[in-house]
């Protein structure tokens, strides 16, 4: 979040937060996967994938996981470590 957002929110009362954090939620519940494809799907295909980089690698899945996580966090880092990326 960028430093002036959060100085702009902290000086919010309470109840604004509240009410922003509500609808935040509120929008999460109604958000809508691709069409044709469901959460669990995503789950899977995510699985699938991680299983085949593992077999292409000749490693362990658990071990192509660390190694896709270490990857995406020095990919993060390199890209400033900003939870929102501007788009």
């Amino acid at each position: 979040m960028e430093l002036e957002m959060r100085q702009k929110l902290s000086r919010e009362p309470f109840a604004e937060k509240i009410r922003k954090v509500g609808q935040l939620i509120r929008l999460a519940k109604n958000f809508s996967p691709p069409h044709g494809q469901t959460t669990t799907h995503r789950q899977m295909k995510t699985t699938e994938d991680v299983r085949k980089y593992a077999a292409e690698q000749g490693i362990a899945e658990e071990e192509s996981l660390k190694k896709g996580m270490e990857a995406k966090s020095k990919e993060f880092v390199e890209n400033g470590a900003e939870v929102y990326a501007k788009v």
